[in-house]
């Protein structure tokens, strides 16, 4: 059985699985990521767009990550429209 972790993203308490995909997780918690990359149409192609770029903090740093091949490792906080982001 994989471990799980509890992570926030935009505020919102989510479970994630040990290497499960952000995106992931947080599609299946109804917060929307946008990705051209994980569309059907492009099966193949994941992580070539970068639109779905997040905000990640943990152990009291922060960094920019694919949300859609960044696989969760431990708690951590993200960020999908941070000041970082918008920019």
């Amino acid at each position: 059985m994989a471990k799980t972790y509890e992570i926030v993203i935009d505020g919102k308490t989510c479970s994630a699985e040990h290497g499960e995909y952000l995106w992931d997780v947080a599609k299946r918690n109804g917060i929307e990521i946008p990705a051209l990359c994980r569309s059907e149409a492009f099966p193949e192609h994941r992580a070539s767009c970068r639109v779905c770029i997040v905000e990640v903090v943990a152990h009291g740093r922060s960094k920019v990550v694919t949300s859609c091949v960044y696989p969760i490792e431990g708690e951590c906080e993200v960020h999908t429209n941070s000041p970082k982001i918008v920019q």
